[in-house]
């Protein structure tokens, strides 16, 4: 399939490991610089909070609560400032916390790791 322009194409792809587990990977052909990249997260937002956010105080304040840059900041009610706290609970729901990810995977793969492997970057 064709995306954003023409520019890019791409695939998803589909693995089913076990019962109870669904994984989906992407990978996407840059025509332009002919760049293939795989990655296991494509997700799409957009750039203002959508509208039931911003009709309710307390979704505003939930908003300008994760706009904050310090525990104690207390955080203007702005556009900007709304849009800075959207971008946060995306990024901290969809890739930190993603509930709804299960893998049954099993004790396998954990068995199969070289014990004299050195944890770090």
């Amino acid at each position: 399939a064709t995306w954003l322009g023409g520019e890019f194409e791409h695939t998803v792809l589909t693995v089913k490991p076990g019962p109870g587990s669904y994984f989906q990977d992407v990978a996407l052909y840059h025509r332009p610089s002919k760049t293939l990249l795989l990655c296991d997260a494509v997700l799409s937002v957009t750039e203002e909070p959508p509208p039931i956010l911003t009709s309710d105080p307390e979704y505003v304040r939930a908003l300008l609560f994760h706009a904050r840059d310090d525990p104690l900041e207390l955080v203007a009610d702005t556009a900007a400032n709304r849009r800075k706290g959207w971008r946060r609970i995306v990024l901290l729901f969809n890739f930190f916390i993603p509930g709804a990810t299960q893998a049954d995977i099993g004790l396998k793969p954990l068995l199969a790791l070289d014990p004299t492997f050195e944890l770090g970057w």
